[in-house]
C-alpha cells in the first residue's frame, strides 16, 4: 500500500485523536465500510515506507489479527511505525506535525533537507532555504536540498520572557524560497500559519507567553503589545517572508541595525490592535531608512578601510623585523660563543685548553638561554598582537565583512608570521648545532687545534 492510499484510508475511517511524531503515528479509527475491511488488512502486511502498522483493540490494546479484522463501524486503535531516516521525514497529518510543541522547536526538526507529506499533489509542493516538501509517491528517488548558508540567530536581537522557547533555532527551516502552484492547499494553510508564528517572533523586540496565546511586544514609538489569530497569520505570511528574508538574509552583518529598523517602521504601521493596512510599504520605508544609514556610514567605512591598511602594514613590518632581528643576533651570540674555540685554536698549552673547556660550557649555557629567551619574547609579542588584532576586527565588523577583513588584514599578516617562523627556525637550527659542537667539545668528545 502506497503512502497516499494510506492516508485515503485513513481519512475515510473518522480519525479522533490523532497523535503524531517524526516517528510515530497514532489514532483511534472505525472502518467505514465492507471494502476498507480489505484495505486495512493490506496496510498491516510488511511495508518499504514504514516499519509496522498495527490495528489494536480499544481498552486491552490487544492486536487485532489478519484472519479477525475489526467490524464495519467498530473503533480501534491505529498505531503506525515509521522509517527513521537522517534527513528525511515523513508525514501523514501536517496539523499534528506543525503544532507549536517542543518536539518540533529544535534542531531535530531544523535538520531535515526533504520532507515528504502523503495525500499532497505536486502543485503543492514548496522548499524553504532548508528543506524540500515534496509529495510522499512510491518508489520516487528522495532528493536532499543543499543548505543555505546560516542565518543570525534571532535569540540575539529578540527578548524571550516566555518558559516555552518561543523563538526559532534556524530561520532557515520557515523561509520560503519557492513558493507552491497552490497555495490553498490544506497542507500549505497549516504550514504557513506555522511559518508566519516562527518569523513574527523573530522580528518583535520581545515576547512571552499569556498562559493561551502568544503576546508580542514592539518598542516603537509607539510602543505596542499584540497577538495574532490564524486567519491573519495565514494573510501575512509572504509579507512576513520577504521581510525576515531582508532583514536575516545577509548573515555577515548588519541584521541587527536592519532588525531595529524594521521593527520600529512595523510600530508606526500597527493600527487599532491588528495589521489589516499592513503592506510592503512598511518594509519599503525600513529599507529606506537602512540605505541612509548604509549612506551615512559609508564615510565611516572608508576612514576605516585607510585606517586598517595602515595598521596592517606597519604589523607585517614589525613582523619582518622581529626576524631581521632574530638573524642580526645570532651571528652576535656567535661570535660571543665561539671564544672558547678560537682560545684553543691559538694556544696549545694544557691551561688554555681546561680554560677553553669551562668557557665552552658556559658558551653552549649562554646560547641556550639566547635562542630561547628570543622565542619567548618574540611569540609573547605575536600573541599580544593577535589579541590586539581581535578587538579592532570586532569594530571594524559594522563596516567591513568577515571575508574582506580576511583579504586586507589576516592573509598578509599570516604570510608575514609565516616567514618569521621560517627564519626563527633556521635560526634555531643554528643555535641548536652550535650548542652541540661547544657541548662536545667541553666534553671532550670532540679536539679542536
Amino acid at each position: 500500500m502506497t503512502p497516499s492510499q494510506a492516508f485515503e484510508l485513513i481519512q475515510r475511517s473518522n480519525p479522533q485523536r490523532i497523535d503524531e511524531t517524526t516517528a510515530l503515528l497514532t489514532c483511534v479509527c472505525q472502518i467505514a465500510s465492507a471494502e476498507d475491511q480489505t484495505c486495512w488488512s493490506d496496510l498491516t502486511k510488511a511495508n518499504t515506507h514504514w516499519v509496522s502498522a498495527k490495528l489494536k483493540e480499544i481498552g486491552n490494546d490487544d492486536e487485532f489479527e489478519p484472519s479477525r479484522m475489526p467490524e464495519v463501524g467498530e473503533e480501534f486503535n491505529l498505531v503506525i511505525v515509521k522509517n527513521l531516516h537522517d534527513n528525511i521525514l515523513d508525514i501523514f497529518f501536517p496539523t499534528e506535525i506543525f503544532s507549536r510543541n517542543e518536539e518540533f522547536h529544535d534542531e531535530n526538526f531544523d535538520r531535515f533537507r526533504l520532507v515528504r507529506v502523503a495525500g499532497i499533489e505536486e502543485k503543492g509542493a514548496f522548499s524553504t532555504k532548508n528543506a524540500f516538501y515534496r509529495s510522499w509517491i512510491e518508489g520516487a528517488e528522495p532528493v536532499l536540498r543543499q543548505q543555505d548558508d546560516p542565518l543570525p540567530n534571532p535569540k540575539g536581537f529578540v527578548r524571550d520572557y516566555s518558559a516555552k522557547a518561543i523563538l526559532p533555532l534556524d530561520l532557515r527551516t520557515w523561509i520560503v524560497d519557492k513558493y507552491p502552484e497552490n497555495t490553498k492547499s490544506a497542507f500549505f494553510q497549516v504550514w504557513m500559519r506555522r511559518s508566519f508564528s516562527e518569523l513574527l517572533s523573530s522580528l518583535v523586540n520581545r515576547l512571552d507567553w499569556s498562559g493561551e496565546e502568544v503576546k508580542y511586544y514592539l518598542d516603537g514609538p509607539p510602543s505596542v503589545e499584540f497577538h495574532i489569530d490564524d486567519a491573519e497569520g495565514k494573510r501575512l505570511q509572504a509579507y512576513f517572508n520577504e521581510a525576515a528574508e531582508w532583514v536575516f538574509g545577509n548573515a555577515s552583518r548588519d541584521a541587527e541595525a536592519r532588525h531595529e529598523l524594521f521593527s520600529h517602521e512595523l510600530a508606526r504601521e500597527y493600527r487599532s490592535d491588528e495589521f489589516a493596512s499592513l503592506d510592503s510599504q512598511c518594509l519599503r520605508s525600513a529599507q529606506a531608512a537602512y540605505r541612509a544609514y548604509i549612506k551615512h556610514k559609508s564615510s565611516d567605512a572608508i576612514e576605516a578601510l585607510a585606517k586598517l591598511r595602515v595598521s596592517v602594514i606597519e604589523e607585517t613590518q614589525k613582523i619582518s623585523d622581529r626576524g631581521h632581528e632574530l638573524a642580526k643576533s645570532m651571528w652576535r651570540d656567535i661570535a660571543v660563543a665561539g671564544t672558547p674555540l678560537i682560545l684553543r685554536l691559538l694556544s696549545n698549552s694544557t691551561d688554555a685548553g681546561d680554560i677553553s673547556k669551562k668557557l665552552a660550557y658556559v658558551a653552549a649555557a649562554f646560547l641556550a638561554v639566547s635562542i630561547l629567551s628570543q622565542w619567548f619574547l618574540n611569540e609573547r609579542w605575536l600573541w599580544s598582537q593577535g589579541k590586539a588584532r581581535e578587538v579592532w576586527k570586532t569594530k571594524l565588523h559594522i563596516a567591513i565583512t568577515k571575508q574582506e577583513l580576511g583579504e586586507i588584514a589576516d592573509t598578509p599578516i599570516a604570510r608575514s608570521k609565516f616567514d618569521y617562523r621560517v627564519v626563527a627556525i633556521s635560526v634555531s637550527l643554528i643555535y641548536l648545532g652550535m650548542i652541540v659542537i661547544l657541548w662536545r667539545y667541553a666534553s671532550g668528545a670532540i679536539q679542536i687545534g
